[in-house]
């Protein structure tokens, strides 16, 4: 294993070429750049000059609710009141646009877009069509070879999408498309407003931070730390440190824990509070569905983990009438725990309805597409999908998805060298901080020391779950301050091992501390 100083981790560092030719906001692509923008944005300008009703059809997890949040503020931005938002209710109305929510909210609109879904929304597509409504589809899931009726679609993943970064979120597609609305009014709009969502929406889609993503979630951070919006207040209150891990960890099962087990428009409305007073007062509430999440989503683990049927690279699980809000949280635990992609399902009436998510590099929406014939409803990502089939279907979904499995190649999470403990410091931090955001398509680097040795550890925490230590290189006289989050296992005194870290700043001594990955 190769070693490592600060001149080697930044080469290594920036071998990752993480801006990709976007170095500021400035650099990013234009509104028209991205495929049929500017042709949807069209109709709904024309939309506008008639004084006709527009409504859009978000979505109930964090991403769709952070592109529901850019479409309302920027239409309250331009000052158009005729303008109206759902995001569907996940036990009352289901998944995205459809033909039974448009009948009960879209009845005086001249056209609906979706944000966030609307990719597979044929049903929907075609009753738009029924009634010469404009139907303009924002997406950013993979589409199927077959596409909705639709007048506009906009999704960096159709085949006819010259876009430089298929992978963007919703939130960011939707973003975009106001701009190109903003470009054909020639409105005064500052679309900096909405980085605060877009950072968010990135970090909860899980997207690369590379290229459009990095700009678009450190420029997010960066308001985020400096903004006097509701929003940013409270986070700054809540948080000693902003960054995409923190956020990732403390803000987003918030926004996505409305949808799952409530409205999601609580979400929505912390988003676009307009005090913090509001803010607070909503960030209690989601508080309190967050703590009822976990205690659902845990009793439906220990369901799952008691009825499993298990293939080579599959787990699947199901139960009558389980929580549906919870299925992707537990699916992802289950197959972290199996070490194979998961399925969990709720039974109810002969339908299986629920949510798959990837292990391995598996990719779960390209491996799917071809068993629609198994299927009534699928959509998603590689890495979860979202699918609904008969009972009697499910062996042979399984059986045939088994053998027909579609892995993508991943990289390796390798521990970037071994580092002597002599040259951990504060300039080695001060690389490392110079490439965050940290998250998916650019990890935390990891370093390995040798023979270090527990000098003194003290619990941590009101479960004592967290371990913090001074840890002592024999060799040279260096102590190291450690933290372990979650520790396996309780650690003594005189322990010596090659111990796997990260590189974190002590937020109330503000200097180095290790984040210990692993300790043998």
């Amino acid at each position: 294993m190769r070693h490592i100083d600060k001149d080697t981790l930044l080469q290594i560092l920036l071998e990752r070429d993480l801006e990709q030719g976007i170095a500021n906001l400035r650099d990013l692509p234009k509104p028209d750049s991205l495929t049929h923008a500017l042709k949807g944005a069209q109709k709904v300008v024309e939309c506008m000059n008639k004084g006709q009703e527009i409504l859009v059809v978000g979505d109930y997890d964090a991403d769709g609710i952070c592109a529901s949040a850019v479409m309302c503020r920027f239409f309250e931005s331009l000052g158009y009141e005729n303008f109206r938002l759902v995001i569907p209710h996940r036990f009352v109305d289901g998944y995205g646009v459809s033909a039974a929510l448009l009948e009960k909210y879209a009845h005086n609109a001249s056209v609906v877009v979706s944000v966030d879904n609307g990719i597979n929304a044929f049903c929907a597509g075609e009753w738009c069509k029924e009634r010469d409504i404009i139907f303009i589809i924002t997406d950013h899931h993979t589409p199927t070879d077959t596409l909705p009726q639709a007048d506009v679609i906009i999704d960096p993943y159709l085949p006819d999408c010259n876009f430089i970064q298929k992978s963007i979120c919703g939130a960011v597609v939707a973003w975009y498309f106001c701009a190109a609305i903003k470009q054909i009014l020639g409105a005064c709009v500052d679309m900096s407003i909405f980085l605060e969502y877009l950072a968010l929406a990135s970090i909860a889609d899980v997207m690369p931070l590379v290229g459009i993503n990095r700009i678009l979630v450190k420029k997010g951070i960066e308001s985020l730390c400096k903004s006097s919006s509701p929003l940013a207040l409270l986070i700054r209150s809540k948080l000693k440190a902003i960054s995409a891990q923190n956020l990732a960890f403390s803000i987003v099962p918030l926004l996505n824990c409305a949808g799952r087990m409530a409205n999601a428009h609580l979400a929505l409305n912390f988003l676009l509070a307009q005090s913090l007073a509001d803010a607070l007062r909503i960030y209690d509430e989601l508080l309190e569905l967050n703590i009822q999440r976990k205690s659902v989503q845990n009793e439906i683990l220990s369901l799952a983990q008691m009825t499993q049927i298990e293939s080579e690279h599959i787990v699947v699980s199901y139960g009558e009438d389980w929580h549906e809000g919870v299925l992707g949280i537990v699916a992802s635990s289950l197959a972290e725990q199996k070490g194979k992609s998961a399925f969990v399902f709720s039974h109810n009436n002969g339908v299986l309805k629920g949510s798959g998510r990837s292990f391995g590099g598996a990719n779960l929406i390209a491996s799917i597409t071809p068993l629609s014939a198994y299927l009534l409803r699928f959509g998603g990502h590689s890495g979860a999908v979202g699918i609904s089939l008969q009972l009697e279907q499910l062996e042979g979904f399984i059986q045939t998805l088994e053998s027909t499995l579609v892995f993508d190649e991943i990289g390796e999470n390798a521990i970037l060298g071994v580092i002597e403990s002599a040259n951990i410091n504060d300039e080695l931090l001060a690389i490392c901080e110079r490439f965050e955001p940290f998250g998916e398509g650019n990890p935390k680097p990891v370093f390995l020391c040798e023979n270090l040795c527990i000098q003194s550890l003290k619990p941590l925490g009101k479960d004592k779950k967290h371990l913090s230590y001074i840890l002592s290189d024999k060799s040279n006289g260096v102590l190291l301050e450690a933290i372990e989050f979650f520790a396996p296992q309780m650690r003594e005194i005189g322990q010596i091992g090659n111990v796997q870290f990260e590189l974190m700043r002590d937020d109330y001594k503000n200097k180095v501390k290790l984040k210990i990955v692993q300790f043998p």
